[in-house]
């Protein structure tokens, strides 16, 4: 117990001073799944889909550069696996926590947030951090050049 309120006075104390005017949320739902990331350069779509959902997967998303796919994690190996045994390379593969809800956030307090999420990932004591932001990409790229 002693250990977890260190951390929680640590997170209390990182929120007060890397971004101390985002107000308090509420716990949102996040479970753990799994993605493979693949650029769209490297496969049909239709056929990707075809093997992602014949082996298990969940969910196929695709925007301007990549296809998302998403599975549980039981299904992961077999799903990486079988695109593999295609020829198709992916970019990035991984079990991870996953929001079930996200939050738009713009202006200061994306940067705020951004600034927050920083000095957690720099703690020793942190090994991952994760979070439900959705910030347009200028405020991203902004924050990044700086």
């Amino acid at each position: 117990h002693e250990r977890d309120t260190i951390i929680r006075d640590s997170i209390k104390s990182f929120k007060e001073e890397a971004s101390p005017h985002i107000p308090e949320t509420k716990q949102v739902g996040i479970h753990k799944d799994a993605q493979v990331l693949i650029e769209k350069s490297q496969a049909n779509e239709e056929e990707l889909m075809n093997i992602a959902l014949e082996e298990g997967a969940e969910d196929f998303k695709s925007d301007a550069k990549n296809y998302e796919i998403f599975t549980a994690v039981a299904d992961f190996e077999k799903v990486k696996r079988a695109v593999e045994a295609k020829g198709i390379k992916w970019q990035d593969a991984e079990v991870t926590m996953i929001p079930s809800s996200t939050i738009k956030l713009a202006g200061n307090e994306a940067k705020q947030l951004l600034a927050l999420i920083d000095a957690l990932e720099e703690h020793d004591d942190v090994q991952q951090v994760y979070a439900n932001f959705d910030i347009p990409d200028e405020i991203l790229e902004q924050v990044a050049s700086e």
